[in-house]
């Protein structure tokens, strides 16, 4: 039995279905290139698993053989999901979480590390962005590291959306590019959203518009008084919240 065959085996014993060939990776030996199918639980969760993943790793190595996951979603959100948990499951020690943008011309791949990187291990991140592309056929990919990008602070999003509230995400992202801003995905904007509204920084209406709260209003500064701008727009965005 080939190697190949023996992996297609193991990973089909631990009740996952391959999305196609087992490759070798060039990058080091024993090192194998392993395409999955990547779905959804009945509870909306990510199938498979990183707790899954992370057994049929171990048990691979116990084998002889070493997983670089390849886990192959659809187009758009599931294609960015796929890859982020591709990388996430084969380099945990290294990887703390990847945004795709652009599109199947001009795909880019941004990287949040957990540390400094050396060059061997940039070639494999690499390598591994390169074929899970091929895969998805999509051309020519960039990898870039978040570390490196001219991404908006929290309090520019904030004076951003000051400005224009009520604001979509679709609507503020147009804008921060403009603006010479580099924002790796939508996902990644609106995970910065969603934090800002755990801190209290944000509000958002039924319509999904975004406004700063009373506090980040206060943080930012406001001019006093029962005229403020400020005011009248978020007492207005409550009205139409209710």
């Amino acid at each position: 039995m080939t190697a190949a065959s023996q992996i297609s085996k193991i990973v089909g014993d631990n009740g996952l279905r391959p999305a196609g060939k087992v490759s070798a990776n060039p990058t080091a030996v024993g090192s194998y290139f392993i395409p999955i199918h990547m779905g959804e639980t009945l509870k909306g969760r990510r199938n498979p698993s990183g707790k899954l993943l992370a057994e049929l790793k171990r048990d691979l190595i116990k084998h002889g053989y070493n997983a670089e996951f390849l886990l192959m979603g659809e187009t758009g959100q599931r294609m960015e999901e796929g890859l982020r948990h591709s990388l996430m499951s084969s380099y945990p020690n290294l990887v703390r979480n990847s945004f795709l943008s652009g599109n199947r011309d001009t795909p880019q791949v941004w990287l949040e590390a957990k540390r400094s990187l050396d060059a061997q291990e940039i070639k494999r991140l690499e390598v591994q962005v390169e074929e899970y592309a091929r895969r998805m056929k999509l051309k020519a990919i960039r990898l870039n590291f978040m570390v490196d990008a001219n991404t908006p602070t929290k309090t520019e999003v904030l004076s951003l959306i000051r400005k224009q509230a009520p604001v979509t995400l679709e609507s503020l992202m147009i804008e921060l590019v403009a603006q010479q801003f580099e924002i790796p995905s939508s996902n990644w904007l609106e995970r910065s959203l969603v934090m800002l509204r755990r801190d209290g920084l944000l509000i958002q209406t039924g319509r999904g518009d975004y406004a700063l709260s009373l506090d980040a209003l206060r943080r930012l500064g406001t001019t006093k008084g029962r005229r403020s701008r400020d005011i009248d727009r978020l007492l207005a965005l409550a009205r139409r919240k209710d």
